[in-house]
């Protein structure tokens, strides 16, 4: 959110980070002023290795998405079980 997000802006930005424990899911959703180019590589590294660490950790039960939400505002939401089994 700061390296790839605010930092990039002339006049700054926002960070807003919501950590929500629901049902059997710890979700965590950040949002940041920017805008994902439609030139992301969705296979790149730091995106890459985010959803590999969460697969190794959690199988499929973990979750990993990112996302413009409108023209000025990215969200990336972890969707983490709260129990290993």
């Amino acid at each position: 959110a700061i390296k790839h997000g605010i930092s990039k802006q002339v006049d700054g930005g926002l960070i807003h980070i919501t950590s929500v424990a629901n049902d059997d899911y710890h979700e965590l959703t950040i949002q940041n002023t920017g805008h994902l180019a439609s030139s992301c590589n969705p296979d790149g590294f730091g995106l890459e290795s985010t959803q590999s660490r969460l697969k190794l950790l959690y199988g499929d039960k973990a979750g990993f998405a990112i996302k413009n939400i409108d023209d000025n505002m990215v969200e990336v939401k972890v969707l983490i079980p709260l129990s290993a089994n």
